[in-house]
């Protein structure tokens, strides 16, 4: 066999040589052309961490991630328990509605069991209720003359002064509770009918709402027809707020009207037959200030007031 030379490929006569290659094989391929390295040829930084799909800074423990370039939803801190929901994660705070937010394996933790079974009261729960069929249920303290008849709670002593009816035990201090009851006049020498709460009976201190009858016999309030808020201590009560409403139309002589009071953190609301009549900051005596024991307030001057249907909630 005999070789020649043409340039620099070496031709075989008579045989074959096979020519040398520059081009690298897919087994010889470069060390930056795998995908666990840099693209310098470096082997890349390790990277690990759980994927937020819901982007709130905690991932999923059961979706780890490892490997170079972690895409923008990987993160360093797992534990959320609902990966799907913004508003879960190990920082967020507990809510009562059935869900556990802060993924610590309770739910509601931090709400009350009002009716005890074992579950938390979340929305709004009824406290109690008293529709005065059975009589009487109450104590009552100051000058009043406080009787159920027909299934009617009536106050209907003569005289200029406060009484108040309550119910004997607390039910705590709530940021958002409400108490309704139906209220009636008789006669035509009528004045404030009221809602109480955070009563105490040891020194006759309460909170009242109080609505005057706005017939305005005495000629007391020009113009008739006024709401107030009143702290009272035994028959002495610091008006802290007033509003004159004159006609709205709460007047009546034995027609029941529906009122209602919403204490909600430092807003209070008054309604009537379902309608908002007021709606107002409170000054920190009332934010926060019950229902504690509840009550009912009067100060009559010779028809009567008549109450029925009382019920008070809380909100959580």
């Amino acid at each position: 066999m005999m070789l020649r030379w043409i340039g620099w490929v070496v031709v075989a006569v008579g045989g074959c040589v096979v020519p040398p290659s520059d081009k690298p094989t897919a087994d010889t391929a470069t060390a930056s052309e795998t995908p666990q390295a840099t693209e310098t040829g470096q082997p890349c930084p390790p990277v690990s961490g759980w994927y937020d799909r819901d982007a709130d800074g905690f991932g999923d423990g059961d979706q780890p991630f490892s490997g170079c370039d972690a895409p923008a939803e990987v993160v360093d801190k797992e534990g959320d328990c609902d990966d799907a929901d913004p508003l879960v994660s190990p920082v967020a705070e507990e809510s009562c509605d059935g869900v556990d937010e802060d993924c610590d394996g309770g739910i509601d933790e931090d709400f009350a069991d009002l009716t005890g079974d074992g579950v938390a009261d979340c929305g709004r729960t009824t406290l109690a209720c008293y529709d005065f069929q059975s009589g009487l249920p109450w104590l009552a303290f100051g000058p009043g003359n406080w009787a159920v008849r027909d299934g009617i709670l009536w106050e209907d002593r003569a005289g200029y002064y406060s009484t108040v009816a309550y119910e004997p035990r607390s039910f705590g201090v709530w940021e958002h509770f409400g108490i309704e009851v139906d209220t009636q006049f008789e006669g035509s020498l009528n004045d404030w009918a009221g809602i109480a709460w955070r009563v105490s009976a040891q020194n006759e201190a309460y909170i009242a709402v109080r609505w005057d009858d706005p017939r305005n016999d005495y000629g007391r309030h020009t113009p008739p027809g006024w709401i107030d808020i009143a702290s009272c201590l035994a028959e002495v009560c610091t008006e802290l707020y007033h509003w004159e409403v004159p006609g709205y139309g709460w007047e009546s002589t034995g027609i029941a009207k529906r009122w209602g009071v919403e204490v909600w953190g430092d807003r209070l609301i008054v309604r009537l037959e379902g309608g908002v009549v007021l709606d107002v900051v409170v000054p920190p005596t009332v934010s926060l200030s019950g229902p504690g024991i509840l009550g009912l307030y009067s100060n009559d001057n010779d028809g009567g007031v008549g109450y029925d249907n009382y019920c008070a909630w809380v909100e959580q």
